[in-house]
């Protein structure tokens, strides 16, 4: 037998006689929190690290407890690693409501926000009884006598009482403008008691977890114990600014991870990481049933006067009209699922969790990573606190040079459009999100990557009109019958483009136009080359997308001009529809 099996053999020994003959644990009575070393976010939940030192004591089996903790950590994430000579015997959690007895401080916060409600409440009724003062001398204004207006009262009596009642209008409308301020002031106070009120309650000692931790210390020398939980109520985003250099055609850009999280423990200055995979999403493939398609058996019976019939209803939806199932987003293999965020309650596994903030149910949707599984690490250790407030987080600094192309589509908007198209360098994908667009020290606007880019890959980054270039769009539709024996209908159509160049430099514009195209042999669509001025660059394009590179010079115009003809057999009827199916090329 060689040495490892002798010493596993003498460990399990020992393990057996102190089990037999240790009848307490000793070590650890109060819970420590140890020091929160690592944490990774991910798109519903967040993976933290916790570091904590089990001191000297006396060898044998001694408890550890870690905590408090957030009562939303998953028991089944627990992963503990040691330092030192002890083995680790058993993990589990204990769950706690904390101390029945409200702390004084709690009951002062209560206080506070007692007396605040009863002041704003009476400054709202006094504001009440202003406004309807207000509107009771609104209504006391009689008619001014007149030839046509029998009053009891003259002029002069009429002016008097006009002006006596404006006075009371006017002492009532400045006591309600002297009143607004503190009643901005008390509601904005209350709300932020009511706030500090509810984390309160959250990151107090109610509604806490603590991990007790048995371990087999024989040294009595004590170990660092390195701890790792899952809890919910974490999430987190790409957002971009891109800071367009035009002097070097090259564009700064700068990735952040805006994280909000409502865990119940704030996160230190300590390395974060924002990954796009889901921990608890496994990789098997799953298992598909038979498919079966058939007609219902049984019909309803036809009314006398019909001879149509419906198929049996369920639940009064019919089979063929009722609704379809929502479809599950399917990613790598398995249908992933996030804990669904509603209005300020994170539900996850019958469990709800509060948060404070705006509603999150648009930022819970999932990341679009395109089957990526990266992880991001934050460039700068910041502290990020649980009260569902965004956080900005930089992870990615890149320079890409760019491709500037202006572009016009008239018929759609007669605008020019700046478009940049860049390369995407690094191993790393882009991800979809929103992007903030400078231009030297201005703010031009925001953007958003539709779809991930990937490593490698070309993608554009849209920057708003060119407003220096002015273009106009006039077209001229006419119909006319042709042939003697083969009667024809020609439909004729020219289309005038007018560009304007008001800046003070030449631009280079791409300009498309389409004309419609047919599969059937009897329909002929040409352009009149002999007019059509100046030539698109592809003359024949399976799509009907005509371009063309026009050049302008400042202070210039260009003018374009299109025309193309449809002929068809007389008693043909055309329909025309969006074809998206076609691709480009000759």
């Amino acid at each position: 037998m060689d040495s490892g099996h002798i010493k596993n053999a003498v460990v399990g020994f020992l393990l057996l006689l102190i089990s037999w003959g240790v009848p307490s644990m000793v070590g650890s009575q109060e819970p420590r929190p140890g020091t929160i070393t690592a944490v990774t976010v991910y798109p519903g939940i967040a993976n933290v690290e916790r570091t904590v030192a089990l001191p000297e004591g006396e060898p044998g089996q001694r408890l550890l407890q870690l905590g408090p903790l957030p009562s939303s950590l998953r028991d089944s994430s627990i992963r503990v690693t040691v330092e030192g000579e002890v083995q680790v015997l058993s993990v589990k959690v204990r769950r706690s409501s904390g101390d029945p007895v409200e702390p004084q401080s709690l009951k002062d916060l209560r206080s506070q926000i007692t007396e605040v409600k009863k002041s704003l409440l009476a400054l709202q009724r006094q504001d009440e009884t202003l406004a309807a003062h207000q509107a009771r001398y609104e209504g006391l204004v009689p008619e001014k006598p007149g030839s046509s207006v029998n009053s009891p009262l003259s002029k002069e009596a009429w002016q008097g009482l006009a002006e006596l009642i404006l006075s009371g209008m006017k002492n009532a409308t400045d006591q309600r403008i002297l009143l607004a301020p503190e009643i901005l002031v008390a509601k904005s106070t209350l709300e932020k008691l009511e706030q500090e009120l509810e984390t309160y309650e959250f990151n107090s000692g109610r509604n806490k977890a603590v991990i007790e931790i048995e371990s087999l210390d024989l040294s009595g020398k004590g170990g660092v114990f390195r701890v790792e939980y899952q809890v919910t109520g974490a999430i987190w985003k790409p957002i971009y600014q891109v800071h367009v250099q035009e002097a070097t055609d090259q564009v700064h850009l700068k990735s952040y991870a805006e994280v909000y999280q409502w865990t119940g423990e704030d996160w230190p200055a300590v390395p974060m990481f924002f990954s796009t995979s889901l921990p608890e999403s496994g990789a098997e493939p799953g298992s598909l049933a038979a498919l079966k398609i058939e007609r219902p058996r049984f019909l309803q019976p036809e009314p006398v006067m019909s001879r149509k019939s419906k198929p049996l209803t369920n639940n009064g939806v019919d089979y063929i009209e009722s609704p379809r199932r929502r479809p599950e987003q399917l990613k790598r293999g398995r249908i992933r699922e996030q804990p669904p965020v509603l209005g300020g309650l994170s539900f996850d596994r019958g469990e709800v969790f509060f948060y404070e903030a705006e509603d999150k149910a648009g930022i819970a949707d999932g990341l679009d990573d395109r089957g990526f599984l990266t992880v991001f690490e934050a460039i700068h250790a910041e502290q990020v606190e649980s009260t569902g407030s965004p956080h900005r987080r930089l992870y990615s600094v890149d320079t890409l040079p760019f491709k500037a192309v202006h572009r016009c589509v008239p018929e759609l908007e007669t605008a020019v459009f700046r478009r940049l198209l860049l390369s995407l360098n690094g191993e790393d994908p882009l991800l979809a999100g929103e992007v903030s667009v400078f231009a030297g020290r201005g703010y031009l606007g925001m953007t958003r990557i539709e779809n991930t880019v990937a490593p490698g890959e070309e993608w554009a980054l849209d920057l708003g009109t060119m407003d220096q270039i002015v273009v106009s769009r006039n077209t001229v539709e006419s119909e006319e019958t042709r042939g003697l024996l083969s009667r024809l209908t020609e439909y004729r159509t020219e289309t005038r483009l007018k560009l304007e160049n008001y800046g003070d430099s030449a631009e280079t514009i791409e300009i498309l136009e389409r004309i419609p195209v047919s599969d059937d042999e009897s329909v002929s669509i040409e352009i009149d080359k002999s007019k059509t001025e100046p030539a698109p660059e592809n003359q024949k394009p399976v799509d009907g997308i005509l371009r063309w590179s026009v050049t302008v010079e400042p202070g210039k115009s260009r003018e374009l001009r299109l025309i193309w003809t449809i002929q068809t057999p007389k008693d043909k009827i055309l329909l025309r529809r969006e074809a998206p199916e076609r691709l480009g090329g000759e």
